[in-house]
């Protein structure tokens, strides 16, 4: 998850595109996660300023 112009954009690792861009961090954590746990993998969260926040792991 990494900032975007229009907000917050869900992208998976070497994805060219992303998967989705959000209005609120709060609504791309949730499709984040969501994603991560069909994938059984992790949510990278950054902040505005593009360092990481926190990571969750969905690999169980």
């Amino acid at each position: 998850m990494i900032p975007h112009k229009d907000g917050w954009a869900v992208k998976t690792q070497d994805a060219k595109q992303a998967s989705g861009v959000f209005k609120t961090k709060e609504e791309a954590i949730k499709r984040a996660e969501e994603i991560a746990e069909n994938k059984q993998t992790a949510v990278i969260i950054h902040k505005q300023d593009g360092t990481i926040q926190r990571k969750i792991d969905k690999n169980s």
